[in-house]
């Protein structure tokens, strides 16, 4: 069999091989550190989750805070676009509405302390878990002290701020301690009715207190609106029902 050969172009033959390859190798020393640095700020970008001692040092500066009667402190542990929520009640969104929360609390419990018990991890999910006292002696308050137990879940933004905060309390004993000796329908009563169910949309709007309206929100937060057993929202019946309601003595 014949092998034919090829002959190639005089410039490809002619061509300089030796610089090209200096040319090559120089730009990949110019590429490789680039490369490199986009790799390491990559990796920095992907911040480690806070250890034990970070979140117990970020727990307990969280719970100065809200020991601290500055609910913008408070606030700035959370991102921009944040939630917070206690049980089953409406949630809080965004710093601004989050401020407005704390800033109900601690005018609601001018001496209020939150002490940190206990922080620990479970997967993805930080627990906070703490013991409140303070006396609801704010504007309308019932005089009464409480002393509670339990525990937020947190969801940690890469940036070491709260994205999600889940409350978890005993209602029943809240309201408990809170209403003890408390008349339905008192001011202190309605203020009461009001911390414990938040009328409001978050943003610090909502019903006037008292009205009938409210009444009507207060029905639907506790699931009777459209009871026929619910007394007329203008009697003290209504408001002794719903103190019941709120007791859970009523179905």
């Amino acid at each position: 069999m014949n092998t034919r050969q090829i002959s190639l172009p005089h410039w490809v033959t002619d061509m300089n091989w030796s610089a090209f390859d200096s040319v090559f190798a120089s730009r990949t020393i110019l590429v490789l550190p680039i490369l490199l640095s986009c790799f390491l700020l990559a990796c920095q970008a992907q911040k480690e989750p806070l250890d034990t001692n970070e979140l117990t040092d970020f727990a307990t500066r969280y719970a100065a805070a809200w020991s601290g009667q500055d609910p913008v402190a408070f606030a700035a542990f959370y991102a921009e676009d944040a939630s917070f929520r206690i049980n089953e009640g409406e949630p809080s969104i965004g710093r601004a509405a989050i401020e407005q929360t704390a800033r109900g609390f601690m005018t609601a419990f001018p001496d209020m302390v939150v002490r940190l018990v206990e922080v620990r991890r479970t997967g993805d999910v930080v627990e906070f878990h703490w013991h409140w006292t303070g006396t609801n002696s704010g504007p309308g308050g019932t005089g009464n002290a409480v002393d509670l137990v339990g525990f937020e879940e947190w969801t940690i933004g890469d940036d070491g701020l709260i994205l999600r905060s889940q409350g978890h309390m005993d209602d029943v004993e809240y309201q408990r301690q809170l209403t003890a000796g408390t008349k339905p329908c008192s001011a202190p009563w309605l203020q009461m009715v009001e911390q414990t169910l938040s009328t409001g949309d978050g943003q610090g709007h909502g019903p006037d207190l008292g009205s009938s309206e409210w009444r009507s929100v207060v029905e639907f937060k506790l699931g009777i609106r459209g009871n026929p057993d619910v007394p007329d929202r203008a009697t003290e019946e209504w408001c002794a029902y719903i103190d019941q309601a709120m007791s859970g003595s009523v179905e």
